[in-house]
């Protein structure tokens, strides 16, 4: 069972698992990628703050967000955040984890740029736990650079 307080996200991949981001996951990542978790994470903070009243994403926000995600930063976010339960665990174990698990609500294969998706949503959700919320200065910035985004392509 998840223990949210402890930063415990579940994901369902070959079979239920935690994801937990704790001193080791942070080293293990930056050891791969050369940069910081919360590096990493920065620059997706307005994400948690443009959500729409339905809870999920505009498709403006989520293509911007899929353009900003690397597959090898996510795969070794997802590594770092599993290795707590299994330190044998490698990066390509990882990206087989996520091409062969992850499907949709339903049970049914989808393509690999949906499975990048859901995957970050549960790093997403782990990462930000109990992280602060933007300042309203910053919120109202990005909301309003996506206003001026969508009106350019209308055009």
């Amino acid at each position: 069972m998840a223990n949210q307080n402890r930063g415990e996200v579940p994901i369902t991949l070959d079979k239920e698992r935690m994801i937990r981001f704790r001193f080791n996951a942070h080293c293990d990542f930056q050891s791969v990628t050369g940069v910081t978790l919360k590096s990493f994470f920065s620059r997706f903070t307005y994400l948690s703050e443009l959500k729409g009243d339905s809870g999920n994403l505009s498709p403006d926000i989520a293509k911007r967000f899929l353009n900003d995600l690397g597959e090898n930063e996510l795969r070794a976010c997802l590594w770092a955040g599993l290795r707590h339960e299994d330190r044998s665990l490698s990066l390509e174990d990882v990206g087989d984890l996520i091409e062969d698990y992850i499907v949709d609500n339903d049970g049914n294969e989808i393509t690999t740029m949906e499975k990048i998706g859901s995957v970050f949503q549960s790093l997403f959700s782990a990462w930000y736990a109990e992280s602060p919320k933007l300042p309203e200065a910053e919120i109202k910035k990005l909301k309003k650079k996506e206003k001026v985004e969508k009106a350019g392509e209308k055009k």
